[in-house]
């Protein structure tokens, strides 16, 4: 006996009882488990047999299955194939959102379910970095709450701005936003994310606050980011003369596919080492895949093979995208 309850096994408990009332037992036992509620020490209080027999008894009704479980399907969300995302790219997680339609309701509910994401799993302890030049991100941003007064998350921003100085000034503020909901500071990137040559990079590296910013890097726990393709019109625009047609040639050249804070890889995830690299100032893709949480929030047929490159190089281990996306990586 122990405490006074009944340590015979529970399969030579089960052996020297007459079948029906070995079945009684287990359907009491999952009655009140499962219908009333009651812990196992309860019921084995109850029906004056050990915990550990309550335990197997249990499982005992699984294998019979007594008791079956099952997980209702909810229109909007899809478990199954996040599951199947993330075990095929050994992520912690992935997202995905319904198909949307237009590109505006993308990046909106796209930076939404990201918000959502961010409120429930930033902790007080986070060193948090952003790159700003991603739409979704933005909206992610307009769609959060504030935070918990106990937070005080130094939000730093990983890539330079990029174009004309009221787009840098757009990247600011959203660093100093988020700043803001977390009741922490913002630590900017006071620099262009691309310069001329690398003598003026290499200049403005030794300014105070770019490196003040640049020595955060690797102290980040948790970094958001976009995921682009090489589309040289968004880039173009974006950047002003800082990407050009010779640099947007030579990645072509190079086979690269896509990149995450303008470091761009190939179609297996490789990174592409070029001129244009080494003019970039923000974080490396080397010092990024040391973060503890690396967060992507991506979608679009246009991005799909670019997304996927990402996930080959194992860049990211977070991933929020769309529908068909999700489709698209799983077959």
């Amino acid at each position: 006996m122990e405490n006074g309850l009944l340590r015979t096994p529970v399969k030579q408990y089960l052996f020297i009882m007459p079948k029906i009332d070995e079945l009684r037992l287990i359907l009491k036992v999952c009655r009140y488990y499962y219908k009333d509620k009651l812990l196992q020490s309860e019921i084995s209080q109850r029906l004056n047999i050990s915990q550990s027999a309550i335990s197997r008894l249990l499982k005992e009704a699984e294998r019979r299955n007594i008791i079956k479980f099952s997980i209702a399907e909810v229109q909007g969300y899809f478990p199954e194939i996040e599951e199947k995302i993330a075990e095929k790219y050994d992520l912690k997680e992935a997202i995905v959102i319904s198909k949307q339609d237009g590109t505006k309701s993308l990046l909106s509910n796209l930076g939404h379910t990201t918000s959502t994401y961010l409120q429930n799993t930033i902790s007080p302890r986070d060193l948090i970095g952003i790159s700003c030049w991603s739409q979704s991100l933005y909206y992610a941003i307009e769609s959060l709450n504030y935070f918990d007064k106990t937070f005080k998350n130094h939000i730093v921003q990983v890539l330079g701005g990029l174009g004309s100085i009221d787009k840098k000034e757009t990247a600011f503020k959203m660093v100093e936003e988020f700043s803001k909901l977390t009741n922490g500071s913002p630590i900017l990137l006071p620099a262009p994310g691309v310069v001329d040559s690398i003598i003026v990079k290499n200049s403005l590296e030794k300014n105070y606050f770019v490196k003040e910013a640049l020595s955060k890097f690797n102290e980040i726990s948790l970094c958001i980011s976009g995921i682009g393709s090489l589309k040289n019109t968004q880039l173009f625009k974006k950047s002003g003369d800082g990407f050009t047609k010779a640099d947007f040639d030579e990645l072509k050249s190079l086979n690269a596919i896509g990149h995450i804070c303008l470091r761009f890889f190939n179609s297996e995830g490789n990174l592409i080492k070029s001129k244009f690299d080494q003019r970039v100032i923000g974080i490396n893709l080397e010092n990024f895949k040391k973060i503890n949480r690396r967060v992507a929030v991506a979608g679009g047929k246009s991005k799909h093979h670019a997304i996927k490159a990402a996930l080959k190089g194992n860049y990211i281990n977070v991933l929020i995208t769309d529908l068909d996306t999700a489709k698209f990586l799983i077959k």
